[in-house]
C-alpha cells in the first residue's frame, strides 16, 4: 500500500518548527544551570555576610581561654522565615566547642582549593555551608554557618519560569501564526490546483496565477510550456489526420472506380489490361501512404524518439544509391555516386538519414526525363555535405523555396508526385541541425539539392 506524502505544509512546519524547539530546549538547559548557579551566587554573599557577621559576635573568656556565641546573638542572626539554619564552632583539632554537632567537616578537597562554600546534608535535607577562620587569643577557630536550599530552590525556580514561559508563549504564537501564515501563502497554490483539475482535457491554453509566490511561478511557466508543447504536437496530429484525409480520398476513389470498372467487364482480356492500371495507383497509394508515415515520424518535437549514433556518410548513401540503381535503369538514367575514400563521419539516426537520402533520390528520378543523369555525392570539406544533382528541368528560383512545403508541385510539372519529399527532407535535416538548400547543377542546368550537415 503506497505512503501517503508529506504535505507541504507539515513539511513547512517541521523545518520552521523543530528548531525553534531545539533551540527552545537548548535555552531550558542553559537557563536551568544559569538560574541554580546565579540563585547560589546571590544566597553565597548572604551566607557568608552571615558568617561573618555571627564570626564578631563571639565572646573570649580570657580567664579560661573559652569561646562561645551568645544565644541573642544566635537567635536574631539565625532566624529565617524558609531555611533552617545551622552553626558550629570548632577549634584548631576540628572538634566542635560550640553549635550543632551535626554540622559536617569542611571536606579536604574543597579545603585545599581554598573555597568557602560546600554542599552536603544534614538528616537527610540538602544544605549549602559556609566556612570563616578566626584567630582568637593565639588559637585558631574555625567558624561554619549552613543553611537549607529553599529560597535558592525559589530564586532559581521563579527565575526559569520568568525566562521560559515567555518563550514558551512565543513559540506558541509563532506556531499559530506559521500556521495560517503557511495556509494563506498556499492559498494560490490550491487555486492553481483546482484550475488545473477542473480545466476540460482539450483546454491547453496557458495558466494564469497572479498571486502564486516567484518559487512557484517557475512551475507555472514549466507547466505552460508543457501546455504549449502538447498543443504543438495535437496540432502536428490534426495537420497530419487533415492531409492524410485530404491526400488519401482521391486516390482511394480513383482505386475505386478503377476496380468496380474492372468487375464490371466480363471479357477477361479486357479486365487482365485493367490491372497494370490498378497496380499502378496502388504503388502510387503506397508511397504516398509510406510518405506520410515517414513525414509524421519526423514531425518538429519528434527529437525525444531520434536515436543519434555515428553514421559513415558516405558507404551509407553509397549502400541506398545501389538500392535505387532499378528504378533508374527503368527510365534509362544513368545514377552515379561519388565520395571521398576516406569516411566521412557525421551524428545522426541511421534510419532517418536512409530516408532523407531516399526521398531525395526517388525526387531526382521522378522529375528527370529519360535518359538524363543522376549524381549522388558526398564530401567533406569545412562540414559534411550531401548532395544530389540531376540534368532535369529544374526548378524556378522562385519556387526553390516552397517545393519543401507539404504538397506543393511546381505548376506544369507531369511527374506523379505528392509533394511530400522535400518536405520529409527538410524535416530530417532540422533534426540533425543541417540545413537544406536548391540551386542549379555547376553547367547551370538542372537541380542540384544539398544537405549540409
Amino acid at each position: 500500500m503506497p505512503t501517503k506524502p508529506h504535505t507541504l505544509r507539515r513539511k513547512l512546519l517541521t523545518w520552521l518548527l523543530l528548531p525553534l524547539l531545539a533551540l527552545f530546549f537548548i535555552r531550558a538547559g542553559y537557563t536551568y544551570f544559569y538560574a541554580n548557579e546565579l540563585a547560589n551566587r546571590v544566597y553565597d554573599r548572604m551566607l557568608f555576610r552571615l558568617t561573618v557577621s555571627l564570626s564578631q559576635q563571639i565572646i573570649y573568656d580570657s580567664s579560661n581561654q573559652h569561646i562561645e556565641l551568645p544565644q541573642t546573638a544566635t537567635e536574631i542572626l539565625m532566624t529565617d522565615e524558609l531555611d533552617v539554619l545551622y552553626f558550629a564552632i570548632r577549634d584548631a583539632q576540628g572538634i566542635i566547642i560550640d553549635g550543632d554537632q551535626r554540622m559536617p567537616f569542611i571536606p579536604t578537597r574543597r579545603n585545599q582549593d581554598g573555597k568557602f562554600f560546600f554542599d552536603d546534608q544534614i538528616d537527610g535535607h540538602k544544605i549549602r555551608v559556609s566556612h570563616f577562620d578566626l584567630t582568637i587569643g593565639h588559637k585558631r577557630y574555625l567558624l561554619q554557618v549552613a543553611e537549607t536550599l529553599i529560597k535558592r530552590s525559589l530564586l532559581a525556580r521563579e527565575f526559569q519560569t520568568g525566562v521560559l514561559l515567555p518563550q514558551a508563549l512565543i513559540i506558541i504564537l509563532a506556531t499559530i501564526i506559521v500556521w495560517f501564515g503557511i495556509g494563506k501563502s498556499l492559498a494560490p497554490l490550491k487555486r492553481l490546483q483546482k484550475a488545473v483539475s477542473e480545466r476540460s482535457h482539450i483546454d491547453l491554453s496557458p495558466l494564469h496565477e497572479k498571486d502564486v509566490s516567484a518559487e512557484v511561478q517557475p512551475l507555472v511557466n514549466s507547466i505552460n510550456d508543457l501546455m504549449a508543447r502538447l498543443s504543438e504536437v495535437l496540432d502536428a496530429q490534426n495537420r497530419f489526420i487533415a492531409d492524410a484525409a485530404h491526400q488519401l480520398r482521391t486516390p482511394l476513389a480513383g482505386l475505386k472506380t478503377q476496380i468496380e470498372l474492372a468487375l464490371r467487364q466480363n471479357d477477361a482480356a479486357v479486365t487482365a489490361q485493367a490491372m497494370p492500371s490498378i497496380l499502378v495507383s496502388a504503388d502510387r497509394m503506397t508511397r504516398l501512404v509510406n510518405q506520410l508515415l515517414a513525414l509524421a515520424r519526423n514531425e518538429p518535437k519528434a527529437e525525444r524518439a531520434i536515436q543519434m549514433g555515428v553514421i559513415d556518410l558516405g558507404a551509407l548513401a553509397s549502400n541506398i544509391t545501389m538500392e535505387w540503381v532499378p528504378q533508374a535503369l527503368e527510365k534509362d538514367i544513368d545514377l552515379g555516386f561519388e565520395a571521398p575514400k576516406s569516411p566521412v563521419k557525421i551524428q545522426g539516426d541511421a534510419a532517418r538519414i536512409k530516408d532523407l537520402i531516399d526521398n531525395l533520390i526517388d525526387n531526382a528520378v521522378r522529375y528527370t526525363d529519360p535518359h538524363g543523369q543522376i549524381t549522388v555525392h558526398v564530401s567533406n570539406g569545412d562540414k559534411p555535405q550531401l548532395s544530389v544533382t540531376d540534368n532535369g528541368p529544374g526548378i524556378p528560383p522562385e519556387h526553390r523555396e516552397r517545393v519543401f512545403e507539404r504538397f506543393y508541385s511546381v505548376l506544369g510539372n507531369t511527374a506523379n508526385g505528392s509533394g511530400l519529399g522535400l518536405a520529409i527532407v527538410r524535416e530530417i535535416a532540422r533534426m540533425h541541425g543541417a540545413t537544406t538548400h536548391i540551386d542549379s547543377a555547376a553547367d547551370g542546368t538542372g537541380t542540384r539539392i544539398s544537405v549540409v550537415f
